[in-house]
Formats: structure tokens, C-alpha cells, sequence
């Protein structure tokens, strides 16, 4: 079995979830891990799957054909998984950083830029703006 990475991309509807996992079982995909969330009606999901193809081009017309006979609009990227994790030799803790305040054009890009000068990986990024009031941003980050 190879291991890939299939990202999903599209609009959400109700059971998109269960489509995509029954088309990965069906494909004789085994899911290790999953990531997803929907953002202004649109869904996105992260699948690492250990899969009989041996290419991602094969496990990704496979996936693409299930959607499709499932009338489930989503778009389809399948990589291989990247051996072992980022960091594994990084001995540290995890935290959770909340900024609250009022919004202005940026904001994201330059927490981000201070994150990354100072090496820290975002595991998990959350934004939510007008939250609050209007020009209010409410920025998550693990």
C-alpha cells in the first residue's frame, strides 16, 4: 500500500463527508488521518489514505470518477504523502495564540511573518472577521 495525501475542494452540502469517505473505501483506501472544515459554504478536506496505487494520477481518476457518479462537485489533488512529519525531531510544546481586535487589510500576513521569523510552525490558523462588530477580526492560531 502507498500513502497519499487527497485534498478535496468545493461547494459543501450535506453528506459530502460520508460521499468522499465511502468513494475512498470503495477505492480500497484506508484513511489515517483527515482534516476538514467549510468556510463560506465552500469545503475543503485534507485525506492521508494508504492506497493500492502505486501512482497518484490512478488513485486521483479513481476518485474523481466516484465524485463524479455521485454528482459530488469537488475538485481533486492527490500527492504522495511525505514520509515522516515535519519536526518529529523537534522537542517543544504546542500553544494557542488568539488575537482580538479590530481588522485592517494585512493583519494575517504579518502575524504569520512574525510566526515564521521566529520558526513556528501554524498547525491550525482560524479567522473570523466582523465577529464583534463590523471591522472586527478575531484571528486563532495553534
Amino acid at each position: 500500500m502507498q500513502k497519499f495525501t487527497a485534498s478535496f475542494l468545493g461547494r459543501d452540502c450535506p453528506g459530502v463527508v460520508a460521499s468522499v469517505s465511502r468513494i475512498l473505501e470503495e477505492s480500497g483506501c484506508n484513511i489515517e488521518e483527515v482534516t476538514q472544515t467549510i468556510l463560506s459554504g465552500e469545503f475543503a478536506a485534507i485525506f492521508v489514505v494508504a492506497a493500492p496505487e502505486k501512482d497518484a494520477e490512478s488513485l486521483r481518476a479513481k476518485l474523481n470518477g466516484g465524485l463524479e457518479a455521485a454528482k459530488v462537485d469537488l475538485s481533486v489533488l492527490v500527492r504522495p504523502a511525505i514520509k515522516g512529519q515535519w519536526g518529529t525531531d523537534l522537542h517543544c510544546e504546542p500553544f494557542v495564540v488568539t488575537a482580538d481586535g479590530p481588522d485592517k487589510p494585512g493583519l494575517i500576513a504579518a502575524m504569520s511573518r512574525v510566526f515564521a521569523r521566529h520558526g513556528v510552525n501554524i498547525e491550525s490558523l482560524k479567522a473570523i472577521l466582523g465577529e464583534g462588530g463590523a471591522n472586527h477580526a478575531l484571528l486563532c492560531l495553534r
